[in-house]
């Protein structure tokens, strides 16, 4: 029954191995550059940047579960494996991807937050985000490296919008956790391995939070009108929750002068807060 009502993926389709070589690769540099920045860090003290990233690894194993509720099908056939999870086979660009998309993402989102932003660049810095995102996957999805299925509303080209959105959104809401996770440890240290369990954590959360509408339709069968309405929620509900992150941003720690050194201050609230 569940075969029959619910689309099912295109498993019948074989990896193109020079494209994914190519976006395999094209997706490791980013990561290549990060990493030896991170190590930079680390000797100097600072290991935030590749707690974040190994964050991001971490979260990369609930790939699968937003592709078989999301229904995105990651080539399998000929395909470079690495781990399975609901029957569904990550091809190796997973984990090289998740940690600087993610786990990189998170740290700059994190950084501009402790500096101090105004919600209106938060809301710039998460369409940055979208566009990378939208950047990063066009070679996949142009070559069959990867494909979405069902009936995916706002897919002008084969990338729907939503997906953007929500993806731009974990790095977003991960950043966010590790901005509260650096505020209640200042000084760092061991403290912060629980950035790794954080961005674990804040993936699942921030997709089951948003994506749910799109998901529920999506697997009901539901059709082009409700797929549509469910679009429209979940993206509202991803730009409320950044517009509402950037709102308290600016009330919480206002942007920083230039030149100015960060330090601790007490709000007429007694709230210990970086400014």
């Amino acid at each position: 029954m569940i075969a029959a009502t619910v689309p099912q993926p295109p498993t019948q389709l074989v990896m193109p191995q020079t494209a994914e070589l190519v976006f395999t690769i094209g997706g490791a540099v980013p990561l290549v550059i990060l990493l030896a920045i991170a190590l930079r860090h680390l000797r100097a003290g600072k290991p935030l940047l590749l707690a974040c990233m190994v964050g991001g690894l971490a979260a990369s194993l609930f790939e699968p579960f937003v592709d078989v509720l999301g229904m995105v099908y990651l080539t399998e056939n000929n395909a470079i494996h690495t781990f399975t999870l609901l029957g569904r086979t990550m091809p190796l660009f997973v984990p090289v991807i998740y940690p600087w998309y993610i786990g990189g993402f998170a740290y700059l989102t994190c950084q501009a937050l402790t500096k101090g932003i105004t919600r209106k660049n938060l809301m710039l810095l998460f369409g940055a985000f979208v566009l990378t995102n939208f950047a990063l996957e066009a070679p996949g999805l142009l070559t069959d490296v990867y494909t979405y299925y069902g009936k995916q509303p706002l897919n002008p080209w084969g990338h729907p919008m939503w997906w953007g959105c929500e993806n731009a959104f974990t790095a977003i809401a991960g950043g966010t956790a590790v901005y509260g996770l650096t505020r209640l440890f200042p000084r760092g240290g061991v403290a912060y391995l629980g950035v790794i369990p954080l961005l674990f954590v804040s993936e699942g959360i921030s997709n089951a939070g948003t994506g749910w509408p799109m998901y529920a339709t999506l697997n009901d069968n539901k059709g082009w009108g409700y797929t549509y309405a469910a679009a429209f929620i979940t993206i509202s509900l991803v730009l409320y929750c950044v517009w509402l992150i950037g709102t308290m941003a600016e009330r919480i720690a206002p942007p920083v002068a230039s030149g100015q050194p960060a330090v601790m201050a007490r709000t007429s609230r007694d709230a210990t807060v970086l400014v």
